[in-house]
C-alpha cells in the first residue's frame, strides 16, 4: 500500500512540475517583459465608464445658446446668426460624443424660450411667444442637422416664456435662450 502510494505521490508532484514547466514556457518570465515607456507614468487616467442620462443631461444644462453676447435673441428674432455658427463650432464636437453616449429611447431635445413680453399665442400683428420660442430651437436643429447631426438623435420644442430663469427678471432679453436636454423619444 505504501508503494502505490508513493508512486502516485511521484506521478502527481512529476505531472505538476510538468504542468508549471509548460506554463512558465508559454508564458515567458516576468524578466523578459519590458517596463512601460515612462511617459506612460504622468498620464491622467481618463474615465472610460459611460456617462448616466442625468450626467449627460447636466453636461447639455452648461451649453445654453443665449446669442449676442450672452444678452438673449433681439425681440422677435428667431435665426441664430453668427453667434449660432460660433455656438456650433465651439459645441458640436462635445454634443456628438454626449449624443454617442444615450440610450436606445433617448433623444437631445432643443427647447426654445421667450421672455414674458408679447402675447402667447399669436395676435395682435404678432406671431406669438409660443411660435417664437419653437422657431427657435428649430432654426438651432436645422443648424445642426447641416452640420452633420441625425436627425432622429435630435428634436426640438418652444416653451415661450413658461421656463424662465428664476433670478432674472421675466422680461430680460437673456431669457431669449434655446437650452439642452435629454428626453425620451416620442
Amino acid at each position: 500500500m505504501m508503494k502505490k502510494f508513493r508512486l502516485s505521490y511521484e506521478i502527481a508532484r512529476g505531472a505538476i512540475f510538468g504542468i508549471a514547466m509548460l506554463f512558465s514556457v508559454s508564458c515567458g518570465t516576468l524578466d523578459e517583459f519590458e517596463e512601460p515607456p515612462p511617459e506612460y507614468e504622468n498620464v491622467k487616467k481618463i474615465d472610460r465608464r459611460t456617462p448616466t442620462v442625468n450626467e449627460i443631461r447636466e453636461q447639455l444644462s452648461q451649453m445654453d445658446f443665449v446669442p449676442n453676447g450672452g444678452d438673449g435673441y433681439s425681440v422677435m428674432q428667431v435665426d441664430p446668426g453668427p453667434d449660432g455658427i460660433l455656438w456650433l463650432k465651439n459645441n458640436a464636437a462635445h454634443l456628438s460624443e454626449l449624443s454617442g453616449y444615450l440610450p436606445d429611447g433617448f433623444v437631445i431635445e432643443l427647447v426654445g424660450h421667450t421672455d414674458s413680453t408679447g402675447p402667447r399665442l399669436a395676435g395682435f400683428g404678432s406671431p406669438g411667444n409660443l411660435w417664437i420660442s419653437r422657431e427657435r430651437a428649430r432654426r438651432l436643429y436645422e443648424a445642426l442637422i447641416a452640420g452633420g447631426f441625425e436627425r432622429q438623435a435630435l428634436r426640438f420644442s418652444g416653451v415661450a416664456d413658461d421656463e424662465l430663469i428664476s433670478d432674472l427678471p421675466a422680461d430680460s432679453p437673456k431669457q431669449r435662450r434655446v437650452t439642452l436636454t435629454v428626453r425620451l423619444a416620442q
